[in-house]
């Protein structure tokens, strides 16, 4: 076979092969076109969160550590991990798991005493089921927890009450209100602008230092520039994770971002 030949075979197998990972990648693609083109036609909200103490060490954190076990998993990787609770008022504890699952029993103090060096570890903690009945006792229980593992400054507290949350934050917390849960891109002009008026009526009457969503939730957390934005990206694809991770970085309000890390113990 001639050099030619080579050379015109090469290219041929080249083309093949960039055309096949074009193909199977052209979702990613269009999401990093689509995400890095579009804004919304809503206004920017003047607004601001309450300020932290809270150093944050390292943006991206792993998601859904709800166990002993998990937590040994993935502990030499991340110094960041977010917990899924939910307060037991009978039991005076905060119960470590995520609906539909079941609760094990486990305690967050109890889990928490099983952490390497707690106080160099950061701690996202998913409050699910805060209300006007158990705050008082919560943060009652978290401030002891705080006080006995010397952990405050490493904590966010995360709800999507932030009326109530904002205790928490009185309490010296690092708050997050979870927004509620929509596709922006999907979004008329009338919808988008319902959603803004009705986070900036919420944030009105809260007192939170950070608004948390879905990554792809970015384009309309951005309208509220006066507040720390908290992401997860939960894709499996590491290397288009890491893609759009870099991009979300590089907003400065962005201060952490929850990723997926399958392990065995990962429920």
């Amino acid at each position: 076979m001639t050099i030619r030949k080579i050379i015109a075979v090469t290219v041929i197998i080249i083309v093949v092969l960039a055309a096949i990972w074009l193909y199977r990648n052209r979702c990613y693609l269009k999401k990093l076109y689509v995400e890095s083109r579009t804004d919304l036609k809503i206004p920017y909200c003047n607004q601001k969160g309450k300020t932290s103490n809270i150093n944050f060490s390292n943006v991206n954190w792993v998601h859904r550590v709800n166990s002993i076990e998990r937590y040994f998993e993935i502990c030499e990787k991340y110094n960041g991990i977010e917990i899924d609770v939910n307060f037991d008022s009978e039991k005076n504890c905060f119960d470590v798991y995520h609906a539909p699952k079941s609760s094990v029993n486990l305690c967050l103090e109890e889990m928490l005493k099983n952490v390497k060096n707690p106080e160099k570890t950061f701690y996202w903690l998913d409050f699910k089921n805060l209300d006007s009945t158990n705050y008082i006792p919560a943060l009652n229980n978290l401030n002891s927890i705080c006080e006995k593992l010397k952990i405050k400054n490493n904590l966010i507290v995360e709800s999507s009450n932030p009326v109530i949350l904002s205790h928490f934050t009185d309490s010296g917390f690092y708050t997050s209100y979870y927004i509620f849960t929509f596709n922006p891109y999907a979004l008329s002009d009338s919808v988008a602008n319902y959603y803004y008026e009705k986070v900036c009526a919420i944030l009105d009457k809260s007192r939170v230092c950070a608004i948390s969503g879905y990554a792809q939730q970015l384009v309309f957390m951005k309208h509220f520039p006066g507040y720390d934005f908290l992401l997860w990206n939960l894709e499996s694809n590491k290397f288009w994770s890491n893609i759009f991770n870099k991009r979300y970085k590089s907003i400065k309000n962005v201060k952490v971002i929850l990723v997926k890390d399958i392990t065995k113990s990962y429920i």
